[in-house]
């Protein structure tokens, strides 16, 4: 008869305060967050689970990963005993304990450690903290220096966002709008701001990403923003379906194929240039859309929010002889010959 399997399962939290995004120089939003580390050691081998959530919420996290670990190894072996260390939170009813009677499950506290549990205590401490760090950077690289990369070979280009949903009619229009004047913009069907928000963003991405340009995203959307911010893999979105889930596969996709993305919050109906523009064009497609007979002057409405923006940017005389030219899912500034 094989000798018994030892197993080990540990857990450590991490809790830091991050700043998410900022308003302005004086105004930022920041983030009680907790980050979970959960290890089982396995003849050397260390399997390790992770997940972060706000401070001022509950998880069951904690609970699904030792699970997890338990039903993975039940599968595995016919013979061991696993050694845990519950947090108080936790119940050992809770657990899942296995369909094998000869199974076994040691509960045990700090005090009772032996070598390998007090070796997965210290990795666990250290996951946790790792996971915090990479997240942090991550976030870094996001949310924070925004302004011109100070490599010349890399462009900066600013895009805006923006949504606009009829409740009534559930008619929504996505926007996104660049810089130079190049508008895009996508009808939904949907009651839902947030979805039209993050439809916003992905449209963003998908048409101004290029590689070896810094696309600054400006949103006024809180909900997308501390969506981009929390999800740190992924797999998390990898087979889950929505524009949240477009949002951050486009985001990641992008920065695989070379493009530095960075994200602007902005204050909704605050006076922003781009981002009003982008507003104000969201709520005049959404109301074409449900008034047809109108499309001519929407369309005048539209071009004339366009040009108004690029005044706004680049002076009046810079854009003298331009012209705005409407297709129904896009625009682009042209100059008159």
């Amino acid at each position: 008869m094989k000798p018994r399997k030892h197993i080990y399962i540990n857990h450590s939290f991490y809790e830091h305060t991050q700043r998410m995004f900022s308003y302005d120089e004086n105004n930022h939003h920041n983030a009680r967050l907790r980050y979970l580390a959960v290890c089982a050691l396995d003849d050397g081998t260390i399997t390790t689970k992770k997940h972060l959530y706000r401070m001022n919420k509950k998880s069951k996290a904690l609970h699904y990963f030792y699970n997890d670990l338990i039903k993975m190894f039940e599968k595995q072996y016919d013979n061991y005993v696993l050694h845990f260390h519950l947090h108080p939170d936790m119940k050992s009813y809770n657990l899942h304990k296995g369909n094998k009677a000869s199974n076994g499950f040691h509960y045990e506290n700090p005090e009772e450690y032996d070598i390998q549990q007090k070796y997965l205590s210290v990795r666990c401490e250290t996951e946790a903290r790792r996971f915090s760090a990479e997240h942090a950077f991550r976030n870094h690289q996001l949310f924070a220096n925004q302004d011109a990369n100070n490599d010349m070979s890399v462009e900066t280009f600013h895009v805006a966002t923006d949504g606009s949903v009829l409740h009534n009619k559930k008619c929504g229009f996505s926007v996104a709008i660049g810089q130079d004047g190049t508008m895009y913009r996508s009808q939904m069907r949907s009651k839902s701001s947030n979805e039209v928000e993050a439809r916003g963003v992905a449209l963003a991405i998908e048409k101004f990403a290029r590689k070896g340009r810094h696309l600054v995203i400006h949103t006024d959307s809180e909900c997308v923003m501390s969506q981009i911010y929390m999800t740190y893999s992924p797999e998390k979105f990898a087979k889950k379906n929505g524009e949240i889930a477009s949002c951050f596969r486009a985001l990641n996709n992008a920065i695989e194929n070379g493009c530095r993305i960075s994200f602007v919050k902005v204050k909704a109906h605050s006076g922003d240039v781009m981002n009003t523009s982008a507003d104000k064009i969201a709520h005049m497609s959404a109301k074409q859309a449900i008034h047809p007979e109108s499309t001519k002057q929407y369309d005048n409405m539209i071009q004339n929010q366009v040009i108004t923006m690029m005044k706004k940017l680049h002076g009046k005389k810079n854009v003298k002889n331009h012209h705005v030219v409407l297709n129904n899912d896009s625009a682009k500034v042209m100059i008159a010959a």
